[in-house]
């Protein structure tokens, strides 16, 4: 099986893509891909990886969790997308670095399809908008305190993406750069 999965990042208009997908669904599952609506599988995924955190997959995990995910479908290729794949915005930051559970993530998902072929695919936007926008949504009572560092320009998607490689369950991740990011208010 091929699992391609679109972690996001947030705020970069991820539910226009998975309306696109879920609009071409017969087109693709013409063609083998099982594209899934994402109300019927982004709480059990993230449950099923949650538990990944405390126990390894037993035997058969995988099975259950696909064909939950694909119906009757026969697909050789999965696609799934999710802002959230890795946290929600408002625990996006920590210690100054961006989506630190990432790595971890992907090791959860290496551990669930350990046979299968893995790509993710992930939007990039620029630090200073995102980290606004990811702000406004946190419970932190300053910015500072919700990125972890003082210098918000000490942020930078390389550690992530490093992190990410360094223990990558995915044969491949593609970055595409988001540019328009969502209106909005500064704090002043």
């Amino acid at each position: 099986m091929q699992l391609v999965i679109h972690t996001g990042a947030h705020f970069s208009e991820e539910e226009r893509l998975m309306k696109c997908l879920l609009r071409n669904k017969d087109s693709f599952s013409k063609k083998g891909i099982a594209v899934p609506g994402p109300r019927k599988y982004r709480r059990l995924l993230k449950q099923t990886l949650d538990a990944l955190r405390t126990a390894p997959a037993a035997d058969g995990d995988r099975d259950v969790l696909l064909d939950a995910l694909m119906d009757e479908e026969d697909a050789d290729r999965l696609l799934l997308s999710n802002a959230h794949f890795f946290v929600a915005p408002r625990a996006a930051v920590r210690g100054g670095i961006l989506y630190p559970s990432a790595a971890e993530r992907t090791i959860q998902v290496r551990k669930l399809f350990p046979d299968d072929e893995i790509e993710m695919f992930m939007a990039l936007c620029n630090p200073t908008t995102l980290l606004l926008a990811m702000y406004e949504q946190s419970p932190k009572p300053s910015m500072a305190n919700y990125l972890g560092v003082d210098d918000p320009y000490e942020i930078r998607w390389s550690d992530t993406l490093y992190a990410v490689r360094d223990l990558c369950c995915a044969r491949c991740i593609s970055l595409h750069f988001h540019n328009s990011m969502v209106h909005m208010k500064i704090p002043l």
